[in-house]
């Protein structure tokens, strides 16, 4: 008899359940199908400082941000990220030169230090052979440590390289080459970098430090090129 009680409750019981799975299935599938997801425009609210040098806006025919421009468009958010007006990578471009006359040509990094001066800001250049720099030219060392504190401390970091960059079509190119981004966070255990990549349609990029740097760049500048601290003066 109580066998039978005990079974009865049982049967019941699964019946109860059954009819619960039934009744919440469609809620549940409803949730999961309005659950907001990350789209470019949402992803940006958390930075409205983002350039993207694949932008037509910022396309001329004496100035091919998007070819040659991953250092102005970086430089350009590390200025708007403190709060300078009219501010973007055309702009920057054809202020330090870079990008509208000579391409690439890296070797512009003192015209560029005293435009952000200019602006208000301190730049530091943490590039060298020392360990207590950030990076050292040409390898594959990174400080991170070193960069933590230049970020915590309210400032970014403007870093080239070797790397892979962003097709048009925002894939990653299968050969690296020298590029330039703005490290935004920096986490020591991880050693992964938080940047925006001006070749990536939308939201951060999250770069091993240890892996992304790397060697195959035609033009021979493997490893780490270069790092600026950018700050608000002390």
């Amino acid at each position: 008899m109580a066998k039978n009680k005990r079974e009865k409750i049982h049967f019941n019981f699964k019946i109860l359940l059954t009819v619960l799975l039934i009744v919440t299935m469609p809620l549940l599938v409803f949730a999961v199908k309005n659950v907001s997801t990350q789209t470019s425009s949402h992803a940006m609210d958390n930075y409205p400082y983002y350039f993207s040098q694949h932008n037509s806006k910022w396309q001329r025919s004496t100035c091919d941000i998007q070819s040659y421009g991953c250092y102005p468009a970086s430089l350009a958010m590390a200025l708007k990220k403190f709060g300078l007006s009219g501010i973007d990578p055309l702009t920057v471009a054809r202020d330090i030169g870079r990008g509208c006359k000579n391409g690439t040509n890296t070797y512009e990094a003192n015209q560029a230090m005293r435009y952000v001066m200019e602006k208000g800001l301190h730049i530091y250049n943490v590039t060298g052979s020392k360990y207590s720099d950030i990076v050292v030219n040409g390898g594959k060392s990174f400080n991170y440590e070193r960069a933590k504190d230049v970020i915590d401390s309210g400032g970014v970091i403007l870093l080239g390289g070797c790397m892979k960059y962003f097709r048009t079509n925002n894939t990653l190119k299968d050969t690296p080459g020298l590029h330039a981004v703005l490290v935004i966070n920096v986490n020591p255990n991880t050693h992964i970098l938080t940047i925006l990549d001006p070749t990536k349609e939308w939201g951060p990029r999250y770069f091993n430090g240890d892996d992304d740097i790397m060697n195959g760049c035609s033009n021979g500048n493997n490893g780490y090129y270069f790092a600026y601290s950018i700050a608000r003066p002390e």
